[in-house]
């Protein structure tokens, strides 16, 4: 498990990045899913032809349903997790995400990814040790004064959207897909997608590639925008994502969702240490302690 905790406090950094990145939130998230897609698809082409089949070569099933609704929800919540964290600030973008760890286990079972006996009792102790330290941390900052604005709308309709990855990806494997080959078919479907959406937002006027003001700026922004997308299509996309798939092959969706509250514990450090954008108080520092006791606790129980 600990190599989903370490996904999820990668993305504990990312908002922290976009919020002093300056760039377009919205052109960086398509940017960051037409790279993804491309990387992979490019690599699984290259192993085919130089070493043979691997697990990154499998076909992509274009016909399953779950494919699609994972596809675009990795586009969509990148949208909606940028615009977010660019608007910050950081701390509450990450509070936002709190809802997964609570909400993944439960639909988790629904579903039937996982079975009734997931999780133990200690684990579900732990989760709750954790939402109590997440709410803390929430008390603290609220009572510094720090708004809630727009920023945290987004994001938590972002964490909403996120619970469904998790779901699908454990059905993906389940049907026969390896970590890299259902990585590498959310990519590819995410990136056909990021075209209609792309073109949808530059006739509302919310993405643009040009303009007579302004237009060396507004190109730089845009250079930027693009490289950032780029950048986080490795570093803040294809690594955690990888780390994340491989806990839930090894310890199923519910037993890994603890480790969700390691993204907002590590953005809130961010905020306190790095923007300084979070008050260092005893509640604040009390309820980081107890998310990361938890989910060490969680992380060492066994099977």
């Amino acid at each position: 498990m600990w190599e989903t905790a370490l996904a999820f406090a990668i993305w504990g950094c990312y908002g922290s990045v976009l919020t002093a990145a300056h760039i377009d939130p919205a052109l960086t998230a398509i940017a960051r899913s037409v790279g993804l897609g491309l990387l992979l698809t490019s690599a699984s082409i290259v192993i085919l032809r130089v070493r043979g089949p691997r697990e990154i070569t499998a076909a992509i099933p274009w016909q399953s349903g779950v494919l699609w609704l994972s596809g675009a929800v990795l586009l969509i919540d990148e949208v909606l997790y940028s615009v977010s964290a660019v608007s910050g600030p950081v701390a509450i973008i990450g509070l936002a995400y709190g809802c997964v760890p609570i909400l993944t286990p439960l639909l988790s079972r629904l579903s039937g990814t996982d079975k009734a006996h997931a999780m133990r009792a200690r684990h579900w102790v732990c989760l709750v040790f954790a939402f109590i330290g997440n709410a803390m941390v929430f008390s603290a900052l609220q009572s510094a004064q720090i708004h809630f604005t727009m920023a945290a709308v987004f994001a938590f309709l972002a964490g909403l959207l996120f619970t469904i990855m998790p779901i699908c990806s454990a059905k993906l494997q389940q049907d026969g897909l390896g970590t890299w080959a259902v990585l590498k078919s959310q990519g590819a479907v995410a990136m056909i997608l990021a075209v209609p959406l792309l073109a949808l937002l530059i006739a509302i006027g919310a993405v643009s590639f040009g303009g007579a003001a302004g237009s060396g700026a507004h190109a730089a922004l845009v250079k930027r925008s693009l490289g950032m997308g780029a950048i986080n299509a490795v570093a803040f996309t294809l690594t955690p994502f990888y780390l994340w798939y491989r806990g839930i092959a090894r310890c199923g969706v519910s037993r890994t969702s603890i480790c969700a509250f390691a993204e907002p514990l590590v953005a809130t450090l961010f905020s306190l240490f790095v923007l300084r954008d979070a008050p260092a108080t005893p509640m604040l520092i009390a309820g980081a302690g107890l998310v990361l006791c938890a989910i060490a606790v969680s992380a060492r129980s066994g099977e």
